[in-house]
């Protein structure tokens, strides 16, 4: 199950650890990964909510 309710998500957290994600994916194993990176720099909290889910990350996870 993912969280759907983006109003009490901790996105600082989210916006860090998806960074993490895909900076490491980007400088170790596929360097497309960068347009990622560049995505989740971008990203409004919906946005970010929404590359979450794509990844299938519980967002329960970063609710405050």
């Amino acid at each position: 199950m993912y969280y759907h309710d983006t109003t009490e998500i901790d996105f600082d957290n989210l916006r860090s650890d998806l960074l993490d994600y895909f900076g490491t994916a980007a400088f170790s194993i596929e360097p497309l990964a960068m347009a990622d990176v560049a995505r989740v720099e971008n990203a409004d909290e919906d946005e970010l909510a929404q590359i979450a889910r794509e990844c299938r990350w519980d967002l329960r996870k970063y609710c405050e």
